[in-house]
């Protein structure tokens, strides 16, 4: 595993402009990327909602984010919600 600068590694999303000041000719034009950034969300056909619900809970714990950033992620603090959020993690959720 390679560790990058963040001001490179697209990781960031408060670098969206340097990112994207870069590009790849890939022969067919050039090529840009926007921050790398991961969600979660539950199925509204979820067969075990609940149990999403909780691994959203752990994922947004202390113990979740020192488990994130251990394996090279780290999360976007505080934590960003849209659509309809389950009451259960709407405290957790700005």
């Amino acid at each position: 595993m390679i560790h990058l600068p963040k001001e490179i590694d697209l990781s960031v999303p408060d670098f969206q402009e340097e990112y994207w000041s870069v590009g790849v000719d890939t022969g067919s034009g050039m090529k840009h990327s926007p921050p790398i950034v991961f969600t979660v969300s539950i199925p509204v056909n979820a067969q075990n909602r609940g149990a999403g619900i909780d691994f959203i809970r752990l994922m947004l714990s202390e113990k979740g984010k020192d488990v994130l950033q251990g394996l090279g992620q780290d999360p976007i603090q505080p934590a960003e919600g849209i659509g309809d959020i389950p009451p259960e993690l709407s405290s957790l959720v700005p």
